[in-house]
């Protein structure tokens, strides 16, 4: 097993100084933990990748994460406020040199999480760096991006329905439930098929959480590890809804509105003109639920308490996005 890194330890791998004290642990998720680092040099955020999750080992998360590096530089010298990733020693932006286990740095950014209820101005400042970020002149060398357009079957659906009502699961009946809304998002990626929007290099995860509103209420944009192909139009309405608040409550329709017309000034070209736009963002939740209920019902899973835990709020806010659309597309089709 890899060791646990030190302050020390990350600093030499990428050269960052002399450590000033311990680190802070500041802010995580389900697959890292963050710190800020003080050293001699400056001050850091230090992400430690957690390599029991599925989608934090291998080769492809190399290859992937090689390829984010490549979007969130070029969104840099585009204009883009965004911390600078930090290389190792080596020339890598992501190493496993402190202790075996998988680590990025990047130059610490000050700003405050976003909070609270929608705020249009600043949704509409997103909107013009999204604008920007659709502009960068680069593709992704694998832009193998089929799975944004799938998710799970109905067989399979119920299967782990059957297995949750087996294992006396409080959600059993809730997850049965939410076959429904499935077969709806299914359906609304079969009609997205019929498009032919062109795939971009783009952030792909441009909500809330991954934005900190620095001084002079600039957004600063962090978090560009999933970077890589997407379509213009899909995350246009994914980002839309979710500076509207639709994960913290009802959303605002003029925050959504904003968030769109501050794109268009900033020179973005698409639109929101049906349903289906947002058929890749549900798909985006339905397989983030999926991979957290096989989870909860796998004992060997290392964070099964964690899934557990989370699944009812999955699947209401599953049901919930689904009978948005409607309501979401009339917002916003011009």
């Amino acid at each position: 097993m890899p060791e646990s890194p030190t302050a020390e330890m990350i600093a030499r791998a990428f050269a960052l100084g002399t450590p000033d004290g311990a680190p802070g642990h500041v802010a995580g998720a389900y697959s890292h933990t963050m710190w800020r680092l003080r050293t001699d040099t400056g001050e850091y955020a230090v992400k430690i990748f957690d390599r029991t999750v599925d989608h934090s080992r291998g080769e492809d998360f190399a290859r992937r994460m090689a390829e984010a590096v490549t979007i969130e530089l070029a969104a840099i010298a585009a204009g883009v406020d965004a911390p600078r990733p930090i290389p190792d020693i080596d020339g890598d932006h992501i190493s496993a040199a402190a202790g075996g286990v998988l680590a990025r740095v990047h130059t610490w950014a000050d700003g405050e999480p976003v909070t609270g209820r929608p705020d249009p101005p600043f949704a509409a400042r997103v909107g013009r760096a999204l604008a920007t970020i659709h502009r960068l002149p680069i593709t992704c060398p694998h832009a193998q991006a089929e799975g944004l357009w799938t998710t799970h079957d109905d067989a399979h659906i119920a299967a782990l329905a059957a297995r949750a009502g087996a294992a006396s699961e409080s959600w059993a009946g809730d997850l049965d439930r939410a076959r429904g809304p499935w077969q709806d998002i299914r359906d609304l990626a079969e009609t997205r098929r019929g498009r032919t929007w062109p795939l971009i290099s783009t952030h792909r995860d441009l909500g809330p959480k991954n934005v900190l509103r620095a001084p002079g209420d600039r957004p600063v944009i962090v978090d560009w590890d999933v970077s890589g192909p997407w379509t213009a139009t899909e995350e246009l309405a994914a980002a839309s809804v979710e500076w509207a608040g639709v994960k913290t409550g009802a959303p605002d329709p003029k925050a959504a509105a904003a968030l769109v017309e501050g794109y268009l000034d900033g020179g973005g070209d698409a639109g929101i003109d049906g349903p289906e736009v947002f058929a890749s963002w549900l798909i985006k939740h339905a397989n983030w639920t999926e991979m957290h209920i096989r989870h909860a019902l796998d004992p060997a899973a290392p964070r099964r308490e964690r899934s557990r835990e989370a699944v009812p709020g999955l699947l209401t806010e599953l049901s919930r996005y689904v009978a948005g659309v409607g309501e979401w597309t009339r917002w916003l089709s011009r």
